[in-house]
């Protein structure tokens, strides 16, 4: 009966739309983390991703591509045929080696809906992040220490 009330073109309307609309869903990189959390120059360290995937085919494998010492490219597979059309939350860590100090940016591509290369590469995250070398702090010594409470004695003797 509520079927009768709309015209055949806009119930065609709404079906290409949400048609559209869900093709248009791409994967995406909700959140991403390092392990350890505040690597130091010389550490292992692995990117932790995690998102949501327009099916049930969340990725398998990944591949990393140094183009430089300080930029990679992140390749993650998934196989996309025979996928439930469920969006999917995933996750996935990625070993990118020991890194040393510098200023690090990172690539996280995808292929598109068709499948894997020759399809068109899709770039879901870009992910920038320092390791910082470890500063020295100074710190007093138990002599350098005591000549400092000698003097702070001096002078408070001086001023009485």
């Amino acid at each position: 009966m509520l079927l009768r009330r709309f015209h055949p073109e806009t119930l065609l309307g709404i079906a290409l739309f949400i048609v559209l609309a869900r093709s248009s869903f791409a994967a995406h990189v909700d959140a991403w983390s390092l392990t350890p959390e505040n690597p130091q120059p010389g550490s292992e360290v692995v990117l932790n991703l995690s998102g949501v995937w327009p099916s049930t085919c969340t990725p398998t494998s990944h591949e990393v591509e140094w183009v430089s010492p300080v930029q990679a490219t992140v390749l993650l597979h998934h196989w996309p045929k025979g996928c439930g059309g469920a969006l999917t939350p995933w996750q996935r860590s990625i070993p990118l080696g020991a890194l040393g100090e510098g200023e690090y940016l990172l690539e996280v591509l995808t292929y598109g809906p068709t499948g894997p290369p020759p399809a068109p590469l899709m770039t879901i995250a870009t992910i920038g992040f320092s390791i910082l070398g470890v500063q020295a702090i100074p710190t007093l010594s138990v002599v350098s220490f005591g000549i400092f409470a000698v003097l702070l004695a001096f002078l408070a003797a001086r001023r009485l």
